[in-house]
């Protein structure tokens, strides 16, 4: 019961804090039908997936917010239904990293944050973390 609170909150905490974040300056005008044609919508997948945000083209593009069957959810910015840009991704076991993602993976600065308080920051290269400084 506690996950799902959790993730009714951080599904408000993100529609409340999306106008500021890119959803409303965007000025998308609201979808109308499932050709998801540069508009602002949602979208639901069989596997149990949810996004809400921008499309382009039928794909997401632009600023969104999924929340995955698995429990990890990504606020940020998506490029052909990947994740593009500067982004949260918060995952099921309570860990989240926020900074760059490049075609899908942790690429570029940012910072993972663990459920014991430790951090793991800088740059990222295709999904591989920082390498440790003494």
């Amino acid at each position: 019961m506690q996950k799902l609170y959790s993730k009714i909150r951080l599904v408000i905490v993100a529609l409340l804090c999306c106008p500021a974040s890119g959803f409303a300056s965007e000025k998308l005008p609201d979808c109308v039908d499932e050709s998801f044609h540069n508009c602002f919508g949602n979208a639901l997948f069989e596997n149990g997936d949810k996004y809400t945000g921008n499309f382009q083209n039928g794909k997401a593009n632009g600023y969104g917010f999924a929340v995955f069957s698995n429990g990890d959810t990504y606020a940020g910015d998506w490029k052909d239904w990947v994740f593009q840009g500067k982004g949260t991704l918060k995952y099921a076991n309570g860990e989240e990293y926020k900074g760059q993602f490049f075609d899908g993976m942790r690429h570029g600065d940012g910072t993972l944050f663990f459920t014991n308080g430790d951090e793991l920051s800088g740059s990222w290269h295709k999904d591989n973390p920082p390498e440790k400084t003494n």
